[in-house]
């Protein structure tokens, strides 16, 4: 026969929601890796990117999202899933000569990204700082340019970088990133001529993948 403490104690239990008792721990993704099949993004130039620039510093606004996200090496029963993040940063540039985009150009500054687990898989640390080393052209034929199926040229691009922390990074991140721009080369090129400017880009169709680097020398 159970004690009346028994009895409360076991009262008390069943009033505790079972969604408490489920609760799953957060996973540590400090080591882990995370790769993502979908970039959208904004940047915004200050001073106007134009033909012949000739600034020799400028600001470089970048925010914008990825998704379809997969997490690797993590040494859990059920691996975590962070299907999607978003991403900002202030970057220094400098050049604001549109023909600099065609070439690496160094930059300096961090991207911050805060990463959206599934809520029945929650992670630690919730984000990641990645510090920025250039922006330059990649691809190939021609080098720099993505070409579609309907003809049209599109600048494709990544952003360099070394190091950084928080979530994927094993406290030294390593990121890749492939992405293209959003407008054509004539939508580019063509404001560029114009003392207004271009001001705003946006790019998407990318992919983007963080990991642990190697040590610093």
């Amino acid at each position: 026969m159970r004690t009346p403490v028994q009895i409360s104690f076991l009262v008390v239990l069943a009033l505790i929601p079972i969604s408490t008792w489920a609760k799953t721990p957060p996973a540590d993704v400090s080591t882990a890796s995370i790769s993502c099949g979908t970039v959208f993004g904004i940047a915004k130039f200050k001073p106007a990117l134009v033909d012949g620039g000739t600034a020799t510093s400028t600001t470089i606004k970048v925010k914008g999202s990825v998704a379809g996200c997969g997490v690797g090496g993590v040494n859990t029963m059920f691996p975590p899933l962070v299907p999607s993040g978003t991403f900002s940063g202030t970057l220094a540039g400098t050049s604001n000569g549109c023909e600099a985009l065609l070439a690496f150009q160094p930059l300096t500054g961090t991207l911050t990204f805060k990463w959206t687990a599934y809520p029945t898989t929650p992670i630690t640390p919730k984000t990641t700082t990645v510090n920025i080393t250039g922006i330059g052209v990649s691809g190939s034929s021609p080098q720099g340019f993505f070409i579609a199926p309907w003809s049209d040229y599109y600048l494709q691009f990544s952003f360099g970088s070394q190091g950084g922390t928080g979530a994927f990074t094993g406290g030294n991140a390593s990121m890749s990133n492939n992405v293209i721009m959003s407008e054509s080369i004539g939508a580019f090129f063509g404001p560029c001529a114009f003392p207004k400017g271009v001001n705003t880009l946006h790019f998407a169709v990318g992919t983007l993948s963080i990991s642990q680097g190697l040590p610093f020398p």
